[in-house]
């Protein structure tokens, strides 16, 4: 398919609606918006945004799930030229204050609750001058660079302003400002600030381009074959990466339709999925177990859903193009930094590439494999420290230590993950370089391991983790979720040892259910804690924290 003409969200929006302005954009709880309806309330909140005072360059903060209003408000300030800055639904108070202090926000644009999460109470106690505004203008202490805060979804608040009064206030603006503004808007501005987890720092706010998004989310569309008739399933926040600069421009650049779920809740999802006769699947392993394990699987029609991005393990990706049946599904490699992927399989490769690697680097991707410690560039087949060069953030906001720490001296992005190119030229990721295990000064890769015991029919999940030990430097720890109730430690020993080294044998065994393990908000089940988990059992000297079962 040819890429659009656009080079910026708001050129793109622009472009779909002289296009297809009959076409649906977007799908959500019984609403139907196209792509001309979309851009008509897009322009009238871009015209309101520029009431409000915010220009190019200006930061504004999106807390808000998956609803239409996300996209709404998203394209109304990238059409203006001002930057993005969503925010984690599933943050709490203090999370809220870092980044809103962090990434500069001239204005803040919040619901007023999610779930368990009052957020008219988060931000009145956040902001305490906000009760006392005048005119919705705010002049905040703690956050000097904040002016406005606009809450949708409910009545009016003291001090802020509702979503109505800002498109009323946009009423005064006429359509050549708008459009002078949207001129004014290049393909080398940056459009998000997008904020990592978080998970071992304080989060790092990638800076990400207009033209970085639409051009690489171009390409994941097209190893997934994507198409104007596909139906994108997005369960997965629009805040993270995954959701933002690559399902949202992916399925967009190709002239889909993204179908909103708020909140992952399976036996709804089955629902939606069969209704909206849904195409394109964007969930993690967590997702595709819990559509699984659901008793309305197999009861629900979900044929129609073939293709998208399946999960990390080859086990997560078996489940997910052999369970779910999303038989065209791609295996991935990217993160926030890198738009999304840099590494994506073809739709139509053979299941074995796509369980064993990430596939071709996408266009305009450069990849060199260097020795972690001399820097060496390695050849095909050998595992180093990857590097990456093309589409990669211009550095963290308001971190030049962590920017600077990123890049190497040829401007090449380190991820901090090792891999190899084979000799075909696919990435296979083997490990992340700070969770690798040396014990007795011989490296060993978790995910060499875990894959060694998902090939036991008894393994269901399988998580390895390092663990100090005076002798060794560390030893081999694992998690493991049973597929039998009968597994023991001893034979999940055993069966390392028949077909690996001595020093890759799980010193610790620990057995836990899928509800037992610790996962971030991702659905990714954090290594780090895991770690913490096995040393407290490790000092504690259990024998097992299941049955008797020995570690």
């Amino acid at each position: 398919m040819e890429m659009p003409r656009s080079r910026t969200f708001g050129g793109l929006l622009a472009e779909l609606a002289a296009r297809d302005a009959d076409r649906p954009a977007v799908v959500f709880e019984g609403t139907i918006w196209t792509f001309g309806e979309l851009d008509r309330r897009a322009s009238a909140l871009a015209k309101g945004l520029l009431a409000l005072g915010l220009r190019r360059g200006d930061h504004l903060a999106l807390l808000a799930s998956n609803r239409p209003e996300w996209l709404c408000v998203a394209f109304a300030a990238l059409r203006i030229g001002a930057v993005l800055c969503p925010l984690n639904t599933w943050y709490k108070r203090a999370e809220l204050d870092f980044v809103l202090n962090h990434c500069d926000a001239k204005v803040l644009f919040t619901m007023e609750r999610f779930l368990r999460q009052d957020y008219v109470a988060d931000w009145y106690a956040l902001i305490p001058e906000l009760a006392e505004a005048k005119d919705g203008r705010v002049r905040a202490a703690r956050y000097p660079c904040l002016e406005r805060v606009v809450f949708f979804g409910g009545p009016a608040q003291p001090g802020a302003l509702a979503l109505d009064e800002v498109l009323e206030r946009g009423r005064a603006v006429g359509d050549a400002a708008l459009a002078a503004a949207a001129a004014e808007v290049r393909p080398e501005d940056v459009c998000y600030i997008l904020y990592t987890s978080g998970s071992t720092a304080a989060p790092k706010g990638a800076l990400l381009q207009h033209v970085g998004c639409i051009e690489n989310a171009f390409q994941i569309g097209e190893r997934q074959h994507l198409t104007p008739d596909d139906r994108l399933w997005l369960v997965t926040p629009l805040f993270w990466g995954l959701g933002s600069e690559n399902a949202l421009p992916a399925i967009y650049g190709h002239g889909g339709c993204i179908v909103l779920q708020e909140h992952f809740e399976p036996g709804r999802a089955l629902e939606l999925i069969e209704r909206e006769r849904c195409t394109v699947f964007y969930g993690l392993g967590n997702i595709t177990r819990a559509l699984l394990d659901h008793p309305d699987f197999g009861k629900r029609d979900v044929s129609a859903l073939e293709k998208g991005v399946v999960g990390f393990t080859p086990e997560d990706k078996r489940l997910t193009i052999e369970g779910l049946g999303v038989s065209r599904c791609c295996s991935i490699y990217g993160l926030t930094e890198c738009y999304g992927n840099s590494f994506v399989t073809d739709a139509d490769d053979p299941l074995e590439v796509k369980l064993n690697n990430q596939g071709f680097p996408l266009p305009h991707t450069q990849v060199k494999i260097v020795d972690p410690e001399t820097g060496r560039r390695l050849g095909p087949g050998e595992i180093g420290l990857l590097c990456l060069k093309g589409y990669t953030t211009l550095g963290y906001y308001k971190n030049p230590e962590e920017t600077a720490k990123a890049y190497d001296a040829e401007g090449y992005f380190i991820p901090g993950d090792l891999g190899q190119i084979d000799q075909d030229g696919r990435f296979r990721f083997y490990a992340r370089a700070k969770e690798m295990i040396k014990t007795g000064g011989i490296n060993v890769s978790p995910l060499e391991v875990e894959l060694l015991l998902l090939a036991h029919p008894k393994v269901k999940q399988a998580f390895v983790v390092g663990v100090p030990d005076e002798e060794k430097g560390e030893r081999v720890a694992v998690f493991v979720e049973p597929a039998d109730p009968s597994l023991t430690a001893a034979e999940v020993r055993a069966h390392v040892k028949e077909q690996a080294a001595s020093y890759k044998v799980p010193e610790h065994v620990f057995f836990r259910s899928d509800a037992e393990l610790p996962r971030l908000a991702s659905g990714k089940v954090p290594k780090y804690v895991l770690r913490e988990l096995a040393i407290q059992e490790v000092q504690r000297g259990s024998a097992s924290t299941r049955q008797g079962r020995g570690h």
